[in-house]
């Protein structure tokens, strides 16, 4: 999940708000749990793997920027190929989008 920018602001004030734009994102996930959407890709990547005999999914994960504010990013593996790679405020974050990103690249529904 993503927040969208859509303030009309010159160029440098547009610079300033995309930066806060994690800072903002990470508020919303930390802050207030009940606004997350769970949508649950992993386990539907998780049951798509079991039912077609593929290995499990296996993740990487890693975070940038400072301990109070991280950016995770998440890349998820099936039988040693990437499949998918996403970001977030969290871990579970980042794996949702990574395995969002998967379904997406196998031609599967994603809602």
């Amino acid at each position: 999940m993503s927040i969208t920018m859509l303030v009309d602001v010159d160029d440098s004030s547009r610079s300033e708000l995309k930066s806060l734009l994690p800072k903002i994102e990470s508020f919303i996930f930390q802050q207030s749990p009940r606004l997350k959407i769970m949508t649950h890709f992993v386990n539907q990547l998780n049951n798509v793997a079991q039912s077609n005999r593929w290995q499990q999914p296996v993740y990487s994960d890693t975070f940038t920027g400072p301990n109070h504010s991280p950016i995770w990013t998440s890349t998820v593996h099936i039988s040693e190929v990437q499949n998918g790679q996403g970001s977030g405020p969290n871990r579970g974050a980042a794996r949702e989008n990574a395995a969002r990103q998967a379904l997406q690249v196998a031609g599967l529904p994603v809602q």
